[in-house]
């Protein structure tokens, strides 16, 4: 014990972090060994919290006294087995996070990671454990491997998500991943937000831009802004993604100086059998969908000049090659994975 406590706690740290998160860990046996290396592990292990099962969710959130704020959560469940309840227990293990440290609010959780197949009767518990966090990043990827085209956000999930969407106001990178786009559900059916409403601030003639900073209030409206530092979009292999979709957000006022990248990976416009979803298809979304045309420049800097788009002429002409500037800018529509024969093919032209 005195050869321990003569080494560097930094040097002790590094050591004990690469036991700790290496890919056979025993994190228990680690922390039975003696005081001194439990109160230095206790709070790197507690800072990134990582589940692979239900069973730990609960066990977790019935028995485990945190001590340190959660900074990473991730949960990877196999793709074998779609559990309705597995957001019910996500929900308990994040009110006890949040129980730990109830200050601030919400969760400020650097980045939230999913790795799990969803069930339409997951979309409310989903609202329920989601309103305790604020993440920096959120990912939701698939348990399955990347040649078999699953779904693992269903729509009536993905509704759900794009309205947890609305109440985060940290979130800079967001990648989702096998989604089911709710338009897929037939007209008629959708009632919640859209991924463009949720992510994008709509603006009324004469509005002003959001305002950046810590607590993003319309101080005008008194009404909170959504995701003002936005900076990255990866939408990976999903299905019944409208183009102009795509557009629509690339082009939103409220992103124009914080968005960088949106990049659409084998994406399709209708299932995996329809078309996918090219820049080509996103530029004619653009043009003829009037609405989505705004004056770019000026966005960038600030100004919001959406009550000049009823010009026409010239101005309504150099709006709108702004706007496919800006689409060429940030746009990326790749084609990574194809079938070996049948439907649309990987060259994305």
């Amino acid at each position: 014990m005195s050869l321990l406590s003569s080494v560097p706690v930094e040097v002790l740290e590094q050591i004990f972090r690469y036991i700790l998160f290496s890919r056979h860990r025993q994190p228990i046996a680690l922390l039975q060994t003696n005081r001194l290396i439990n109160e230095i592990c206790s709070p790197m292990l507690h800072a990134d919290l990582m589940f692979s099962s239900t069973i730990q969710l609960n066990l977790f959130a019935a028995q485990c006294r945190l001590s340190a704020p959660p900074r990473t959560f991730s949960l990877s469940l196999p793709g074998a087995v779609v559990d309705p309840e597995v957001f019910d227990h996500l929900h308990r293990a994040l009110g006890h996070c949040l129980q730990c440290f109830p200050d601030p609010a919400k969760l400020q959780l650097h980045s939230m990671r999913l790795c799990l197949n969803s069930h339409p009767m997951n979309a409310e518990a989903l609202l329920r454990a989601f309103s305790f966090i604020d993440p920096f990043e959120f990912e939701w990827t698939s348990p399955d491997p990347d040649h078999h085209f699953s779904i693992c956000i269903v729509p009536q999930v993905a509704e759900s998500l794009f309205e947890c969407f609305t109440s985060w106001t940290r979130l800079h990178h967001l990648k989702l991943c096998r989604l089911s786009f709710p338009s897929g559900l037939g007209s008629g059916d959708t009632t919640g937000p859209t991924l463009s409403s949720a992510l994008c601030t709509t603006l009324q003639p004469g509005e002003d831009l959001p305002i950046i900073n810590d607590v993003n209030i319309d101080r005008t409206s008194g009404r909170v802004q959504p995701l003002p530092y936005l900076h990255t979009i990866e939408l990976s292999q999903v299905i019944f993604l409208d183009p102009a979709e795509v557009a629509r957000i690339a082009c939103a006022p409220s992103l124009a100086r914080t968005l960088r990248r949106l990049s659409v990976v084998d994406a399709y416009q209708d299932s995996i059998w329809g078309p996918r979803v090219r820049l080509s298809d996103v530029e004619s979304a653009l043009r003829r969908h009037s609405e989505l045309i705004h004056d770019i420049d000026a966005c960038k800097i600030g100004e919001n000049r959406v009550d000049e788009l009823h010009i026409d002429g010239g101005e309504r002409l150099r709006y709108l090659h702004s706007n496919l500037i800006r689409l060429r800018e940030i746009v990326r529509c790749e084609a990574k994975i194809d079938r070996i024969m049948g439907g649309d093919r990987a060259d994305m032209k």
